[in-house]
């Protein structure tokens, strides 16, 4: 097997917080040199991050869940660039690199010379990509926003909710999203370079991302008029819902494909054959008219039984699609998960033995994983300027006694 598909990349990673780092973290486990730069006596702002909705982000070491997450496999500089020598040494491993990602506010970036026009002159074959919350046009292209906000102005937080109450979906997941787009566009602009040789600049943002993903929704609702969202529990669909078990576990069913074809069968699984010929049920449209009685009779069958005992008689009574519903805790030890990697050990210098998440990709040549922790602030300092700058060590002394570094 070789190295990762993007080994022999270099990727400058000028970001902060989530949805930048992320979409360097993608590009990371591809095996790219993704260097990531923190402000000298600042460091990126997602160290800081102590609690998210009451749970601890501090782990032992003064170290960060989301920061550990976000920067594995990267190498890390501090780098001050107010000052001149710092935008030189910036400048410097722009020069030298093919990938420069960042989710600075545009009149940051031009402010401080990182801006796309500034740093194609000194290597026109770099591939530029730009996260923002909004886009880079229109009225609010220089606004700063955070995933709530993103998820608001998207169409998001209402298309969650079961009533008129907004929803937030999971936590940092417009973040991610943000991310995957943000390394798509570099592997993307990578491949037109290889055909063209020209570099050039892209932008994403969190907004794009997310009225992407909901893309279907949106199109329903441009030519229905109509918001689609869940409906409440006890209203939705009985084949296509959620049951409390003896156990307290929760069972999802998702008969959607030719649901009267498996309605018998359904029936038969769960010892409930007589149901089958019930002119309430026996068909989708019986089923959906009186939806609220079916749903409350399968309430109460599918708690006299452990979750476990009904996925077993469902796998052995037909070919239906369920699943248990996990806790994320429960995933972190769920068997179908850990054997396909998408959560693997990684043995962390200071943490010790622990789980990450890893990419879920199976490449049979060149191969994903996680093979450094998140950098301490700096920790590639010297390692970055010497090797890739060439600067000789009593120079690299003379900016740390500057504060550059």
């Amino acid at each position: 097997m070789s190295d990762g598909a993007l080994h022999g990349i270099r990727v400058i990673d000028w970001t902060l917080r989530h949805q930048g780092p992320a979409g360097g973290m993608y590009l990371a486990a591809l095996g790219a040199d993704v260097i990531h730069v923190e402000q000298k006596g600042v460091g990126d702002i997602m160290r800081g991050t102590h609690t998210i909705f009451g749970a601890s982000m501090t782990l032992p070491g003064d170290r960060n869940i989301f920061f550990e997450d976000l920067n594995r496999n990267k190498r890390g500089i501090s780098i001050d660039l107010s000052k001149p020598q710092g935008k030189e040494i910036m400048h410097g491993l722009v020069e030298k690199s093919d990938v420069f990602i960042t989710n600075y506010r545009p009149k940051a970036a031009l402010k401080l010379g990182m801006d796309y026009e500034t740093l194609r002159k000194l290597n026109p074959r770099l591939i530029y990509g730009l996260a923002t919350a909004y886009g880079d046009r229109g009225p609010e292209k220089d606004s700063g926003g955070i995933e709530p906000a993103v998820f608001a102005r998207s169409g998001a937080l209402s298309a969650n909710g079961y009533d008129d109450a907004p929803t937030l979906p999971p936590i940092a997941s417009g973040d991610r999203t943000g991310g995957l787009f943000l390394a798509f566009g570099v592997v993307t602009a990578l491949l037109v370079r290889e055909r063209t040789g020209k570099g050039q600049r892209f932008s994403t943002s969190q907004l794009g991302a997310m009225t992407s993903i909901l893309g279907h929704l949106i199109s329903t609702a441009y030519f229905t008029g109509r918001d689609i969202r869940y409906e409440p529990r006890a209203r939705a669909a009985p084949l296509g819902n959620f049951y409390r078990c003896r156990d307290g576990r929760w069972l999802a069913l998702s008969i959607a494909i030719d649901p009267d074809r498996s309605w018998p069968e359904l029936c038969q699984a769960i010892d409930r054959s007589e149901l089958a010929d019930d002119p309430r049920f026996n068909n989708m449209e019986a089923r959906s008219e009186n939806r609220e009685e079916l749903i409350a009779i399968f309430d109460r069958h599918f708690a006299t039984r452990d979750c476990e005992e009904w996925e077993k008689k469902l796998r052995e009574g037909g070919d239906f699609i369920f699943s248990r519903v996990n806790t994320l805790v429960d995933a972190v030890t769920d068997p179908q998960v850990l054997a396909n990697d998408y959560i693997v050990d990684f043995d962390h210098p200071v943490l010790g033995k622990m789980k990450q998440v890893a990419m879920p990709f199976d490449f049979s040549e060149t191969p994903v994983r996680i093979h450094s922790p998140a950098p301490d602030i700096g920790q590639h300092n010297v390692e970055v300027l010497q090797e890739i700058l060439g600067y000789p060590m009593d120079k690299i002394v003379s900016l740390m006694e500057q504060d550059v570094i």
